[in-house]
């Protein structure tokens, strides 16, 4: 009766959970609620891969609304795919916020680094930006 009783609380509260997570995705139409979202809904968590899925669709399409950026890389931002020359933005919106930024200042101006875990194993991608311009892609 207790385990039960347990595992019913716990499907009631998950399933809140995902109401509210789908209340923030319907809502977010700010860089800023993005990336809250995306710090709340984990990408390894199989309980919310669909959200987390809605949420990159949903921030995509925003970006390209209210950006307009050219027609080929509007096509490379929906596929959630990058390429050089991309702005810093325009990373963000295709495949999100990265783990980690470094920074290193210059003579010849700021460059950055941003590091993105690609899996749950610590599995990381390296994109370089000069002068906010992505320059450089290292696996």
């Amino acid at each position: 009766m207790k385990k039960l009783l347990i595992f019913i609380v716990l499907v009631f509260f998950s399933g809140c959970a995902s109401v509210d997570i789908q209340k923030q995705i319907k809502e977010a139409n700010t860089w800023k609620d993005f990336h809250k979202l995306q710090c709340n809904i984990s990408r390894d968590n199989p309980y919310y891969h669909n959200e987390y899925l809605e949420m990159l669709q949903k921030r995509r399409q925003w970006y390209i609304d209210n950006y307009n950026p050219s027609d080929n890389m509007a096509n490379t931002i929906k596929q959630g795919r990058y390429s050089l020359g991309m702005t810093k933005n325009e990373l963000i919106a295709s495949i999100g916020y990265p783990t980690e930024i470094n920074r290193t200042i210059l003579p010849s101006g700021i460059s950055e680094q941003w590091v993105y875990e690609t899996n749950r194993y610590y599995n990381y991608k390296y994109f370089y930006f000069d002068n906010d311009i992505l320059s450089t892609i290292q696996d």
